[in-house]
């Protein structure tokens, strides 16, 4: 006889939770659940609840128009599973997880006696909501559905009851609860799912930096932040953080490296890498340069827009949050490579020079380096002659020569194909279980060169007679090959679920080997110049990284972190030299004999910092209490060293290597002799020491959730300018100050999917290093003569922002939001008057900066069911920014202007495609930026202005298969030239030529 299912033998229990993947994982009613003889449908919540005999047990669930799930279940007697399936039209995502049974029954019963209200809320590992997450009491009816916040609120019986909480994206959560009075809170806090699967075997894994993800994260931060994750920097084929950060609301891009936030310059953001301050390798700048992060090593990229206590109080636009992939879940080793074509430059002859033997690395090998016997010589005697009445610290003659003849030669340059561009990586880890802890770790080695020729029109003017009038006319032709090699290794240690210690070492270069020749007439002197120049830039950042996450007693969670980092830039044998004639000749070029006629410099910068902080939070209910404490350290030295030829033969028009032969220095009419031209302000210290402390508070009422804090930080920071060479005393400047800035945000969910947040607070802009110094130096960067001011002050900015954000799936979005800054005496720049203008610094009276953010992901499914893989997203910010520079004293032609470099609109569109097994996609891109100042007018003449510039990339990849997938990149298709305008009348322009690559990688 065989008796009915789940009435006879050991039985054990069976839940089945039904999420639609096409509905942004809502509950699916009316699925079928068939196990055996024994049949369910699921109801308003999507869930199904089943006795089952003990033993495997084949589960089928079917829907409408999705597709079907089939798992095999073990029931156990005394144990509980839970299968959870997100049904797409075209596929199932399904998993599993066992647990001991409660003891309520799995029938519904209803029990009498007085209620109670429990008030609940579902968080991540984080401590941030989890929205969309299913609420069950074992044996009862009562359930919940987690809104915006997390929050969810059940009336039961007093007494003892099992809580389930479900979420697609999550592992499944329980807790007991001892219901005794009214008015009880709990938090209840889910994995997610990849964090979970020793346990919970998920078919389609969960993407680190996937869009879903990350806009959760977004959706549930009580601050004004953008993410892009790995996933969208893998969909658009950029290849550094800053190509990344190009495509986000309200960025703009500038020069390739620098991120301008809400159209502020790099002077208002700041970048850290897991919570740590990154050095600047760069001599005059105080950010790292964003194209140094290849993709590759990062899962996400953040920038937060709205200030809270526990960032920097350094933040003018934004703070660019830079983080590392996570410790793998399963072994993995993963090769890449590519190959890549620059229409204009691959195969056409460019121009080159014989280097060092490690060049194809991007280090020289000692070719470039300042000789020993002149770096010795200069640093003693400053390279002066001796004279009757000087004797010591100086040279004879005969030195004087030798030391002329130590440098190498080598000046000129020669035309060669140009190769194609290609890249190489390997990526691996390994994870293991040692008893409840785990230990994993990753690694990375990336390597590439690429090349760019430009061919640039140039000119200059002058104010004649109350209008414009062209100055300088010229083409500058330039090829720049651009040397990458990065490294990182991350370890991880978590010691069951309460404690995770994590390490980060991390080494990025970037090397820039340039060839220039400008070739055109400088009208005020009359002459035709032909200027050459070569230079080598090796730029490095080293980062050593500790910090640890620890769960504790009393519902208080304790994070930390240390790290020491190096930014290094060597700049070693940077030549340049003119020829020129008089305008309108036939005569032979000449060496000139002008102080650019030829020039040899060498600059090393070492920038270190030592940065630990540490946060405290303490956990009640659906409220937060955290405070927490930081110290950063920094310390930078820059030395400089210029050398130049004087003297010389009459005959000049000779090739540059024949002329600055040995045999043609020394101390006879004819012959050259080698000069210091060090100035005495080239070198300098610097040091600054920021200590910081901050309280915050988070509170949930209702749909409202309120967090309001107060920063203080402590800032010192000097510089001491001086001469190697004159023995004189430094020129020191220094700032002190203390600061209290407060902060607050409050975010109303109205709805499930719809919030709303508003948000103030105050930030502190320090002056730079050298902005500080009285004494004058050569920027190196941008080639102009600049005075610090020891009067300059911090300036204080009031920021204010509001934002509505709709997420009707975890893919979709859109959000509206405006911002408002007010600056209280921002620093700017100015042309001092004067026989020899130089650019200095001053505090304005006051500025504004007023914007409107759209931003907008949409899948394409509710046009038709044949798009449903298609997605359509964009974003457009709109800015107007006023700063006040009336009686500043300098020579700017504006007293209110926009702040430089920011431009009046910004526009990203994304149009793409992603197969539902993930095993194609393709991205086309747009991206335009209106007009924005790049150089500030002067003496009567209009700014300078990069007008916009249309710009379409497309990618695309497919996995074919045995761990190979492929990937096309196609930039710049448009191809549209840079162009910069004074006055309406062309300042320079050039194109950079269409890309194409095509990359193919291997995983294991």
């Amino acid at each position: 006889m065989t008796l009915l299912p789940g009435l006879a033998g050991a039985t054990g229990a069976l839940d089945v939770f039904v999420f639609d993947g096409e509905q942004g994982d809502a509950p699916l009613a009316g699925a079928e659940v068939v196990a055996g003889e024994v049949q369910a449908r699921t109801d308003a919540r999507g869930a199904a609840h089943l006795k089952l005999p003990a033993g495997p047990s084949k589960v089928r669930i079917t829907a409408p128009d999705r597709a079907l799930a089939e798992v095999e279940v073990q029931i156990t007697e005394g144990e509980r599973a839970e299968v959870i399936v997100t049904a797409y039209a075209d596929r199932a995502e399904t998993a599993i997880e066992q647990r001991a049974a409660e003891a309520a029954p799995v029938v519904e019963t209803v029990a009498s006696g007085p209620t109670a209200t429990l008030r609940g809320r579902a968080v991540d590992e984080a401590g941030q909501p989890i929205a969309g997450a299913q609420v069950f009491v074992r044996g009862r009816p009562e359930a919940a559905t987690t809104d915006a916040a997390g929050r969810f609120t059940l009336a039961l019986p007093q007494g003892q009851h099992a809580l389930s909480i479900i979420h697609p994206r999550f592992a499944p959560g329980a807790l007991e609860v001892a219901l005794t009075t009214d008015d009880q809170s709990v938090e209840v806090p889910l994995r997610a799912a990849r964090a979970a699967l020793d346990d919970f075997v998920v078919s389609a894994p969960y993407i680190e930096g996937g869009v879903a993800e990350l806009s959760a994260e977004r959706r549930q931060t009580g601050n004004v932040v953008d993410v892009v994750g790995a996933e969208q920097m893998s969909r658009a084929g950029d290849s550094s953080a800053a190509g990344a950060l190009g495509r986000v609301t309200g960025l703009t891009l500038v020069g390739g490296k620098y991120i301008y936030v809400r159209g502020m310059g790099e002077r208002y953001s700041a970048t850290t890498l897991n919570g740590q301050f990154l050095p600047s390798p760069e001599p005059e700048r105080r950010v790292v340069p964003l194209d140094m992060f290849p993709t590759g090593i990062l899962s996400a990229v953040v920038v937060q827009k709205s200030v809270s206590p526990d960032q920097p109080a350094e933040f003018g636009g934004g703070v660019v949050q830079l983080r590392t992939r996570r410790l793998p879940e399963e072994d993995f080793l993963e090769i890449s490579g590519s190959l890549g074509f620059q229409a204009g430059t691959t195969f056409t002859d460019g121009p080159t020079y014989e280097g060092g033997a490690l060049d194809m690395f991007g280090i020289d090998d000692g070719t470039r380096a300042l000789p020993a016997k002149v770096a010795t010589a200069t640093d003693d005697t400053g390279l002066k002659l001796c004279s009757i009445g000087t004797r010591t610290a100086c040279l004879q003659p005969a030195d004087l020569i030798d030391i002329g003849r130590a440098f190498p030669e080598g000046w000129g340059t020669t035309k060669r194909p140009v190769p194609p561009d290609f890249g190489l990586s390997v990526a691996g880890g390994l994870t293991r279980k040692l008893g409840e802890a785990r230990l994993g770790g990753t690694g990375s080695l990336s390597y590439g060169q690429s090349w760019q020729q430009t061919d640039e029109v140039r000119r200059t003017y002058r104010i004649a007679n109350g209008r414009l009038e062209q100055s300088d006319n010229g083409r500058l032709q330039r090829l720049e090959r651009a040397i990458e090699l990065s490294g990182i290794i991350e370890l991880g240690l978590d010691l069951g679920e309460d404690h995770q210690l994590a390490a980060t070492t991390l080494l990025l270069r970037n090397t820039d080997d340039e060839v220039g020749e400008f070739r055109g007439t400088n009208s005020g002197e009359r002459s035709d110049i032909d200027v050459t120049r070569l230079r080598w830039v090796e730029r490095q950042v080293f980062t050593q990284q500790l910090r640890g996450e620890h769960a504790l007693p009393a519902d208080l969670n304790l994070r930390w972190h240390y790290g020491f980092s190096r930014a290094d830039r060597l700049e070693p044998n940077h030549r340049s030299y003119q020829y020129d004639r008089g305008s309108g000749t036939d005569e032979p070029f000449g060496l000139s004999r002008k102080p650019e006629g030829n020039r040899r410099f060498y600059s090393d910068l070492d920038d270190t910092s030592h940065d630990i902080a540490a946060a405290l939070r303490w956990t009640l209910g659906e409220h937060h209490l955290e405070a927490g404490a930081a110290a950063l350290r920094r310390e930078r030295t820059v030395e400089t060293r210029r050398y130049r030829f004087v003297n010389g033969p009459t005959q000049v028009s000779d090739p540059i290597d024949d002329l600055f032969t040995r045999e043609n220095i020394g101390d006879q009419p004819g012959q050259y002799a080698i000069a210091n031209t060090t100035q005495a302000t080239d070198d300098y210290d610097a040091r600054q020491t920021i200590n910081a402390g901050y309280a915050l508070g988070e509170a949930a009422v209702f749909d409202l959730r309120l967090m309001a804090g107060l920063r203080v930080e402590a800032a010192e920071q000097s510089v001491s300018t001086f001469s190697p060479f004159t023995g004189t005393e430094p020129v020191e400047a220094t700032l002190d100050d203390v600061d209290l800035l407060p902060s607050a945000s409050l975010t109303w969910a109205f709805a499930e999917t719809l919030q709303a947040r508003a948000s103030y607070g105050r930030s502190v802009n320090r002056p730079e290093f050298r902005e500080l110094s009285p004494a004058r130096f050569d920027d190196v960067t941008n080639r102009v003569s600049v005075v610090g001011n020891p009067d300059v002050e911090r300036a204080l900015i009031d920021h204010y922002d509001a934002r509505v954000e709709w997420y009707p799936t975890p893919r979709e979005s859109l959000s509206l939001g405006v911002f408002f800054k007010d600056f209280n005496h921002p620093i700017e720049t100015r042309i001092t008057p004067g026989a020899d203008q130089t650019l200095s610094f001053f505090n304005a009276t006051g500025g504004t900066n007023l914007g409107v953010e759209l931003e907008a992901r949409k899948q394409l499914d509710f046009v038709t069911s044949a798009l449903a893989d298609f997605y359509v997203a964009g974003n457009l910010a709109l800015i107007r920014s006023r700063v006040d520079l009336s009686g500043d004293g300098g020579l700017q032609t504006s007293t209110e202007r926009p702040l430089e470099g920011q431009s009046p609109y910004v526009l990203n569109v994304q149009v793409g495609y992603e197969a539902p097994e993930g095993g194609a996609h393709a991205t086309l891109l747009y991206n335009i930026s209106g007009e924005r100042i790049v150089e500030v007018g002067t003496s009567g003449q209009p700014d300078v202005f990069e007008q916009p510039r249309h710009r379409l990339d497309f990618v695309a990849g497919l996995d074919v298969g045995a761990g190979v997938s492929l990937k096309l990149k196609a930039k710049n298709l448009l191809d549209t030239a840079t162009e910069r305008t004074q006055g309406g009348a062309l300042r320079a322009r050039a194109t950079e030529g269409r890309s194409f690559s095509l990359g193919a990688s291997w995983s294991l």
